[in-house]
């Protein structure tokens, strides 16, 4: 294993990262900030966009499908578009949160955003006349803390303090009920099918969609769950834990099939690369991990970070792998750099 320390970029924010995503067409890297900015890099690491753009942290980010607009959420109550096309212009803001929006979510088919925050509710948008298609209020009893559009978007779930995690359509939603903590994540599989979540009850559930009832759950944590993700095949699942680890299972028996250990506290977040034959971890140990799946094997430790890393992203092509962590760097890294002969 290699500690490595070479990345395309450094420069980063302020404050803690609150969020790190890739454009679909893996063209941009956005980060988003406690200290209220966004900074967009394109895939060779240099700065192209940095603007102040809440009254107050940014939360959440997610690209329009066409990698064109970036939607941002944060503490103002507000959902932004911007277009990066033009300078990071802003095209819309979004009114109708009465407090902090935690999360927001692209629809794949560019139509609809949707967000979840602290007021209990979760909200779809008309991307093209930018006013509320609907509001699903009353099954969350606390924070909405995550928001995700199923592969095929047909589906929303939404997860938050209230120990509960809902599957919705576009005109009602089913509960998916079973918690006794907090919903830290969720995932669709990559065929819409079935959902994963984690909670800080050491457990996580895979569930139908079609059905909403619980097909396995998977108690092998010793600690709270923080993240899952399933691999592009839908044949694996990870689970990122407090104890200090990160999980693969079978993702149809719900067999735990190895437990990736090296990190010294608390994984945060895990990722499948696109072409699913590595892992990236991001540690509270300040560190992020990269991994092979076939045998477990740590390829390299990233520590160029100086705080907990919170975030991981792959780029959609592969090529990139970009971190985000607490004292606000960003770390862009060519995988081929680290795996060339693989």
């Amino acid at each position: 294993m290699e500690q490595l320390t070479n990345s395309l970029a450094t420069v980063g924010h302020d404050n803690i990262v609150h969020a790190v995503v890739v454009a679909p067409d893996s063209e941009w890297i956005a980060s988003g900030s406690e200290d209220n900015t966004i900074i967009v890099w394109d895939s060779d690491g240099q700065l192209c966009h940095e603007w102040v753009a809440h009254h107050g942290q940014v939360y959440s980010l997610a690209f329009s499908p066409d990698s064109r607009f970036l939607a941002s959420a944060g503490r103002d109550r507000n959902v932004v578009v911007w277009d990066l096309n033009q300078d990071a212009r802003r095209v819309a803001v979004l009114e109708g949160h009465t407090d902090e929006i935690n999360s927001c979510a692209w629809s794949p088919d560019g139509t609809t955003i949707a967000s979840g925050g602290r007021d209990k509710s979760v909200r779809l948008w008309d991307t093209n006349t930018f006013r509320q298609l609907h509001l699903f209020d009353g099954a969350h009893q606390s924070n909405v803390r995550v928001v995700r559009f199923s592969p095929d978007g047909r589906w929303l779930a939404s997860g938050g303090r209230d120990h509960y995690c809902c599957i919705w359509d576009v005109s009602s939603g089913m509960v998916l009920q079973g918690y006794t903590s907090a919903l830290g994540a969720a995932a669709f599989d990559p065929g819409s099918t079935r959902l994963a979540t984690a909670s800080g009850d050491r457990t996580v559930r895979i569930w139908g969609v079609e059905t909403g009832e619980p097909i396995c759950v998977l108690q092998e944590h010793a600690r709270g769950v923080q993240d899952v993700d399933f691999s592009p095949d839908g044949s694996l699942l990870l689970s990122a834990s407090m104890a200090k680890t990160v999980t693969i299972w079978d993702a149809s028996t719900g067999v735990m099939i190895m437990s990736l250990e090296g990190h010294t506290d608390n994984v945060l977040a895990a990722r499948f690369s696109p072409c699913g034959r590595y892992i990236a971890s991001a540690s509270k140990d300040r560190t992020v991990g990269l991994w092979r799946t076939s045998d477990g094997s740590r390829v390299a430790t990233f520590s160029e970070h100086h705080a907990e890393v919170r975030h991981v992203a792959f780029s959609p092509d592969g090529q990139t792998l970009s971190s985000g962590a607490n004292d606000g760097t960003v770390f862009i890294r060519r995988l081929a750099n680290v795996i060339p002969d693989d």
